[in-house]
């Protein structure tokens, strides 16, 4: 089984298994409704989610560690990989300049320490440093949301 996670399968919403004759009414509603919200939502506000879909990985790899369980935890690093590299992806240096330049190299950063959590000698603190730095950059991106509509007003 591999740890890898495709970008597509880590931004499509995760509906149950269907056939061309037997769609699951239930997991194609939620789709929709979750694709009406990302829609709806403004830039910052985007943004501020894949933050908190970041922190949730990291707590919850960290718990998987803590487990036992590193298959696990190699597959909620991946999650946090892919929104990194979203992220990473989306930086307009023209328009953000010093910000976007720091951001990039936040977002090295947090990959790196990511990287190499298992060769930390306390690999559950690697994982509370993470979140650590993660946090205040996740309340400043909140603070910027506050003060944006969503895109369907």
């Amino acid at each position: 089984m591999s740890n890898q996670y495709t970008t597509q399968q880590a931004t499509q919403p995760n509906t149950a298994q269907t056939t061309p004759y037997h769609v699951n009414q239930h997991a194609s509603a939620a789709g929709a409704y979750r694709t009406t919200h990302v829609n709806t939502m403004s830039g910052m506000h985007i943004v501020v989610e894949l933050y908190k879909g970041m922190i949730s990985n990291v707590e919850q790899a960290k718990t998987a560690y803590l487990d036992g369980k590193l298959d696990q935890m190699c597959r909620l690093n991946d999650k946090t990989y892919n929104i990194l590299v979203g992220l990473q992806t989306h930086l307009d240096y023209e328009q953000g300049g010093e910000a976007a330049v720091f951001l990039n190299q936040f977002y090295n950063t947090i990959f790196g320490s990511l990287s190499k959590v298992l060769r930390e000698p306390d690999t559950a603190q690697a994982f509370d440093d993470i979140l650590a730095a993660i946090h205040p950059v996740y309340q400043r991106w909140c603070e910027f949301a506050r003060g944006e509509k969503p895109a369907a007003e």
